[in-house]
Formats: C-alpha cells, sequence, structure tokens
C-alpha cells in the first residue's frame, strides 16, 4: 500500500532539518510526505482534484525540503507526476465545468497527453476512460482506438461489449485523428507547463513539417518532466522536482 511504501519517510525521524523553514512547516503540519500522498490519492479517487493537489505538492515540497529523501528516487518521481496529472485534471474539470462546446477538442488533447503521466493502475484507467470519451466526442478516433485496444484484454465481461462497440466506430472513422499527429501516438513530448507539444531535440526534423514547427524539449536529468527549450534554458534546475538540471 502507498503508507507501507511510505511508513518510513516520517519527517524528523532522522536529524535535524536542514532549514528553519522546513522545521517551521514540519512543526505545523506534523504530516510526513507519505500522509500527504495518501491523504492527496484519497482525495483523487472522489473526484476533489484541487484538494488533492494541495496534498500532492505538500508531500513533494516535504520531500524537497529533507536532503534525506532525495535519494529515494522512485517516491519523488512518483509525487511529480501525480502533481502533473492533477493539475492537468484540474484544468480538464474546470473546462468541463464551462459547458462550452467549443472546448472539445483542447478536452480531448489534454485527455491525450495525460495518457503519458505513469499513474498507480486505478488511477490510470480511469484517466484512460476519460481520454476515449473525450476523444470520440472530438472525433479524435486514432486516440480513443489506441486506448480501448490497451483495455480490451483485461476488461471486465460486463463492460467489454460496449468497448468492442467503440472500437468498431473508430474503425468506422478509419482510425482518423482530428489531432496534431505529435498528440496521437503511443509517444508523446509535451511541456509540462504550458502543455505544448515538443520535439525531441536530438531527432532530426524536416523543416515546415508538422514536427519541424514543434518547439525542442529539454528534459530533467532527475524526473520525467519535459519543459519547452525556448523558454528553458539548459542546466537550469527543473521546476518540477526542484533538484534535476534540464538538458
Amino acid at each position: 500500500s502507498t503508507q507501507s511504501t511510505w511508513g518510513r519517510m516520517r519527517q524528523g525521524a532522522s536529524g535535524a532539518p536542514d532549514t528553519l523553514a522546513a522545521a517551521e512547516h514540519q512543526q505545523a503540519s506534523q504530516a510526513s510526505p507519505g500522509e500527504e500522498l495518501t491523504d492527496g490519492l484519497a482525495c483523487m479517487d472522489k473526484g476533489r482534484f484541487k484538494e488533492a493537489l494541495q496534498h500532492v505538492s505538500t508531500a513533494l515540497d516535504l520531500l524537497i525540503q529533507d536532503s534525506t529523501q532525495i535519494a529515494k528516487k522512485t517516491q519523488v518521481i512518483q509525487v511529480v507526476e501525480y502533481k502533473e496529472a492533477l493539475t492537468m485534471l484540474v484544468k480538464i474539470k474546470e473546462m468541463e465545468s464551462e459547458m462550452n462546446p467549443g472546448n472539445g477538442k483542447e478536452l480531448a488533447y489534454l485527455t491525450a497527453l495525460l495518457l503519458h503521466i505513469s499513474l498507480l493502475p486505478k488511477h490510470a484507467v480511469i484517466c484512460q476512460k476519460m481520454a476515449i470519451r473525450r476523444n470520440i466526442e472530438a472525433e479524435n478516433w486514432s486516440v480513443a482506438s489506441r486506448v480501448i485496444k490497451e483495455l480490451l484484454p483485461n476488461a471486465p465481461p460486463q463492460f467489454r461489449e460496449d468497448l468492442e462497440e467503440k472500437l468498431l466506430q473508430c474503425e468506422d472513422h478509419g482510425f482518423s485523428s482530428s489531432l496534431p499527429a505529435a498528440a496521437c501516438g503511443e509517444k508523446c513530448i509535451f511541456c509540462w507547463e504550458t502543455f505544448a507539444l515538443l520535439r525531441d531535440k536530438s531527432e532530426v526534423v524536416t523543416e515546415g513539417s508538422e514536427e519541424g514547427n514543434l518547439h525542442p524539449a529539454l528534459m530533467c536529468t532527475y524526473c520525467p518532466a519535459t519543459f519547452d527549450g525556448t523558454l528553458k534554458a539548459p542546466q537550469d534546475t527543473c521546476p518540477a522536482c526542484k533538484f534535476g538540471a534540464l538538458e
């Protein structure tokens, strides 16, 4: 469980805090990073994404403040990815509340990007179902069909028929895309701040092509975050994990 995985990560368990601010934060909250993450995931399960984001952000702040935790790369990466996913889910929920029919394609786009964030299986499935619905609504059949094919092998019998019907619907439309190809593939690079599509800076691209028009990506050396290379500089500290360098 998340709690047992993080059970050893209580603040103040070893040594003095690095800074006075960390000590004050620790004294005020009395919560460990693991407890904050657990509370965040519980809020996420209930669809309270904004509240979940606050807990997960606090968990990340506590990890960053404690130099003994930065070595626990797996935990830091998990919190970084959940923070990004929840940031996107908050944006998606806000757009949905606007009830604006013109938001359909952007909702499809954001849910397609969300598929490229690593989450626990039960949360990944929620995002996959959201992506299927929003991409079918936006007639982005390529992404919808790809996600359906991922879900079908392990789908419970009561959901299999509905998924198969949706897959036939995608096939009837030729698995076509209404979004840029770079947003629809199994690999997708995007800026974790602006959500704009990016390209691998090491790849040779044709000038004037769709990919050639994308900005180059800078990637963190520590966590999976990527950023627009025209907005950040190489060797900048990663804004996501506050530890790695961008390159």
